[in-house]
């Protein structure tokens, strides 16, 4: 994924969509992925309302590297080989955090090096989701927030210049044909803080 911006968000927006699908949800039943992007902090955070992981879900799919995604065995077509995308994300940036409500329990984990050579994923133990909080995190029910900033060298994109890139993207063309052009596009231009 490198330095394009586009694709690190498309690994994260197609993660968000293989949710949707492995809950089974039609096309008509899926809601708009949410994109948001504070230039000034460099900081993105993707939103789906999907089903939502458990510490258990996080420790499974971040923390042994190269095991193969557990979609396969259970029948769900994904697009990825390993489902280890999401985790190359997050360590080759800054600050990155996945938050996911589940039924009712909130939980965080943490990609972070330690003496900047060693990978650490620090999951959190579950505490209770308030009201606060889900609107904190715009999930309504269950769903997951992927979080990170810029790392140095990856250029800052321009929100409309990103929007328009995003749109026509062809690895992005189901998820825009599912969801619309206009509601990615929404989605893409909405800001946090």
């Amino acid at each position: 994924m490198g330095k394009s911006v586009v694709k690190i968000l498309t690994e994260l927006l197609t993660n968000s969509d293989d949710s949707y699908r492995r809950l089974g949800k039609e096309d008509s039943e899926r809601v708009p992925l949410l994109v948001l992007f504070d230039r000034a902090k460099r900081k993105f955070s993707v939103i789906d309302l999907g089903e939502g992981m458990t510490d258990k879900d996080m420790e499974e799919r971040f923390v042994t590297y190269g095991k193969e995604s557990l979609d396969r065995p259970h029948g769900h077509r994904t697009r990825s080989l390993f489902g280890k995308g999401l985790r190359d994300v997050l360590f080759t940036h800054k600050n990155g955090q996945v938050k996911s409500i589940k039924d009712g329990h909130f939980y965080n984990c943490r990609f972070k090096w330690k003496d900047d050579r060693k990978p650490v994923i620090d999951i959190k133990a579950p505490s209770r989701v308030t009201s606060e909080l889900r609107k904190a995190l715009r999930i309504p029910e269950n769903g997951t927030l992927v979080e990170f900033v810029l790392a140095e060298g990856v250029p800052n994109p321009l929100v409309d210049r990103l929007i328009s890139i995003l749109s026509n993207f062809y690895m992005l063309r189901m998820i825009n044909s599912t969801f619309g052009l206009v509601d990615v596009c929404r989605a893409t231009h909405a800001r946090s803080g």
